[in-house]
């Protein structure tokens, strides 16, 4: 665990062979060479979000991973 007013620096290592990516939340993928650096930081930016009242994470996080199907 990292505190939210951490800043982590990634840097790609120059033994690194072919080609590597970097995903964020499973969304688009950029290319990234050795030596390029990822810095992750807190955004000062704050985003509050809304839900219905009957909007339930845990039902679809069950739904998204199949948690409430039958296995057979």
């Amino acid at each position: 665990m990292v505190g939210g007013n951490q800043r982590i620096k990634l840097v790609v290592s120059p033994e690194n062979r072919g080609t590597q990516e970097v995903s964020c939340d499973g969304q688009v993928s950029l290319p990234v060479s050795p030596g390029d650096e990822i810095h992750i930081y807190q955004s000062p930016n704050v985003l509050k979000l809304i839900h219905p009242q009957d909007y339930s994470y845990y039902h679809v996080l069950r739904t998204k991973l199949g948690w409430s199907s039958k296995l057979f």
